[in-house]
């Protein structure tokens, strides 16, 4: 997910991240992350709540592994 956006807001001609699987349903209630099953990054944790948090200027995420500095946009 984090590779899409970089290559959605930066890089003009890259190719877009993808992850296998299906979108989450989105009509469903969701607890934690909903991209938790397709997610390569994903751990346990990810599948509680979490609050989203301003990254940088106008750009928030609820990735845990992101606001930790762990994995980068």
């Amino acid at each position: 997910v984090a590779g899409a956006v970089r290559a959605a807001t930066g890089r003009k001609g890259a190719a877009l991240y993808t992850i296998p699987g299906m979108p989450p349903d989105l009509s469903r209630n969701i607890e934690g992350c909903p991209f938790v099953p397709r997610c390569e990054f994903a751990q346990e944790q990810c599948k509680q709540p979490v609050a989203l948090k301003d990254i940088a200027p106008g750009h928030a995420t609820a990735c845990l592994r992101v606001q930790k500095n762990e994995i980068t946009l």
